[in-house]
């Protein structure tokens, strides 16, 4: 896959963006990149503020936390379960509005909930 390679390009472009990281296709370079400066913004600010839920979520499982934190515990991910398995949400450094960028993630969240609920009551 060449999504590790454009991210770095991305990066190192400066461009703004959110990156998708699945633990497959990408996994290690989001994991060489986590506890670098200047490559990922910290949002855990925005996730406590706008999707609760969440910042509860990584704050009482802590196998989720290392996912999603660097190694000081600044929250650069945001974390979304899609069956079982934990997808990341990665915020540029060079994103000016972290809050936008949080609400998509949350709205995804929301809306794989939704889908898990219906599928249930099937």
């Amino acid at each position: 896959s060449q999504y590790p390679e454009q991210m770095n390009l991305m990066i190192a472009a400066g461009e703004p963006a959110v990156f998708f990281d699945d633990g497959t296709v990408g996994a290690e370079s989001f994991a060489n990149l986590m506890n670098k400066d200047g490559f990922f913004a910290a949002i855990g600010d925005e996730i406590k503020e706008y999707s609760p839920q969440t910042w509860e979520w990584i704050q009482s499982d802590e196998a989720v936390k290392k996912l999603v934190a660097k190694e000081d515990g600044t929250i650069i991910a945001f974390p979304v379960r899609n069956g079982d398995r934990i997808e990341r949400f990665f915020v540029s450094q060079n994103t000016d509005n972290k809050t936008d960028a949080v609400n998509l993630m949350n709205a995804y969240r929301l809306l794989l909930e939704s889908m898990t609920e219906a599928e249930l009551a099937e």
